[in-house]
């Protein structure tokens, strides 16, 4: 799942990604990567932490 975000103090047309963390649930604006998912019938999937 992929939400984006407008920054404060950016320009408006600018949006960036947000995640929401694996380990809290909260919603993070600098996401970093905890671990990645092999499904043999799919692509690879990553899950994020803040």
């Amino acid at each position: 799942m992929q939400f984006s975000v407008l920054r404060p103090g950016l320009p408006s047309t600018e949006r960036h990604p947000v995640r929401i963390c694996v380990r809290c649930f909260a919603i993070t604006a600098e996401p970093v990567v905890a671990t990645e998912g092999h499904e043999s019938s799919g692509p690879v999937f990553s899950a994020y932490a803040c």
